[in-house]
């Protein structure tokens, strides 16, 4: 049903960056990179772009409603996947852990982005 999801960001040199090292965990391609955008895709399900708002009289401002989450293989990956954002200048919004909310076996971990957007690692 849905063919891709977008993110904003205000530093798409710094976003490339971030996502390029971030996606790699979960074998996410670069589909297209430009110097406006950058797209990426799994081998199946929505692709994920990247890019500043497109009308440039407006600046990016991230959401508290909005969070994107990442499936991963393993406990494992989860556990990566926050130890590099934080190394790329994440920050914390839930260290990897149990979230009995969402179920007994939901393992996931919350940072945001650089850009100040919440995204998330789980497996369940």
């Amino acid at each position: 049903m849905i063919d891709h999801l977008s993110i904003g960001c205000s530093d798409i040199v710094r976003a490339k960056d971030f996502y390029k090292k971030v996606l790699s965990l979960f074998n996410c391609k670069v589909i297209h990179e430009s110097d406006e955008c950058i797209g990426f895709k799994l081998t199946s399900g929505p692709g994920l772009w990247i890019a500043p708002p497109l009308d440039s009289t407006q600046s990016y401002i991230p959401s508290n409603s909005f969070h994107l989450c990442f499936k991963a293989d393993s406990r494992e990956q989860v556990d990566q996947f926050y130890k590099l954002t934080l190394k790329l200048s994440a920050t914390c919004e839930g260290r990897p852990g149990i979230r009995e909310i969402y179920g007994p076996n939901y393992y996931a971990a919350y940072v945001r982005d650089p850009e100040g957007n919440k995204i998330e690692a789980a497996i369940y």
